[in-house]
């Protein structure tokens, strides 16, 4: 099946173009221009690509000597474990790049060039809005350095310049749940009264029955939709800005990794009762 890989490039010197967070612009690393979307459409940003044919991991194999051999050493792998990976080339260098079949953004790990598989968010796999980054490459690498203060017990060259040099920005797609709560609630309550006099402590106590009913409504619950990334971490991300969220655009995951969707809606349904459930016992 024919497929492109595709890069953005710069107006100016034509090498490749990635979006900055924190300028809210496309950048170049190379001339150093700085673009924003309007002037990128003014100036005919052009785009490089490379159609290439996605083929099963074990196949590609077969044709490349250097992957070949790397999959020569684990005898345990089998064509069915490898049958989830593609291999493509690189728009830039024409190197070979592997990625499971969920990718939809990378690198070239030969020149670095960042990557956008277009057709692996087209049709049902293509979102409607993104979130862009608000921060930098360089933003990060400082959280990281002060998460890690103080922490002797880390292994030897965790905080390494060659380590954070591979800090990397990922897209991770989610589903957006617009959702109602009917509630039926019967509970008994306690009205304790309690008073004294010279010889005895006196106590009363009032029972009531309590019954509250209805519906409550919940807007944008946000759950991630990929495997790969772990709920308690994403959930820890919240609240998201979704004030700030744009229409769609593959050009804003030029930079960074991304993935497609790999859970449906119906596959997250138990995980959003038990988000909204605390909700509607604490009304």
């Amino acid at each position: 099946m024919e497929q492109t890989a595709l890069t953005y490039l710069c107006p100016d010197c034509m090498a490749y173009l990635r979006y900055d967070g924190k300028e809210q612009k496309w950048v170049c690393d190379y001339c150093g221009g700085k673009f924003t979307r309007e002037e990128l459409e003014q100036r005919g940003a052009e785009t490089k690509q490379d159609d290439y044919e996605v083929k099963p991991r074990a196949e590609a194999a077969e044709n490349t000597a250097e992957i070949s051999y790397h999959y020569e050493e684990n005898i345990t792998e089998t064509d069915e474990d490898l049958s989830h990976l593609r291999a493509y080339h690189c728009p830039s260098c024409g190197g070979e790049i592997v990625t499971d079949d969920v990718t939809a953004a990378t690198f070239c790990v030969f020149c670095g060039n960042p990557t956008i598989l277009p057709t692996q968010l087209e049709g049902e796999y293509r979102p409607s809005a993104i979130l862009p980054f608000e921060t930098d490459k360089e933003d990060a690498r400082k959280a990281f350095l002060q998460l890690c203060k103080g922490k002797r017990l880390l292994p030897k060259g965790y905080t390494s310049e060659q380590r954070l040099e591979k800090i990397t920005g990922v897209y991770v797609p989610f589903w957006l749940f617009d959702c109602k709560a009917d509630f039926d609630y019967h509970a008994t309550g306690e009205n304790v009264i309690t008073w004294s006099d010279t010889r005895f402590i006196y106590t009363k106590t009032d029972l009531y029955h309590i019954h509250r009913a209805g519906t409550m409504e919940f807007e944008n619950i946000p759950l991630d939709a990929s495997e790969k990334m772990q709920d308690n971490l994403m959930d820890a991300l919240e609240p998201f800005h979704l004030e700030k969220k744009k229409p769609f655009d593959m050009s804003y995951l030029s930079g960074f990794l991304a993935e497609k969707y790999t859970y449906e809606p119906k596959d997250l349904y138990d995980r959003m009762t038990k988000r909204i459930t605390p909700g509607v016992e604490h009304k």
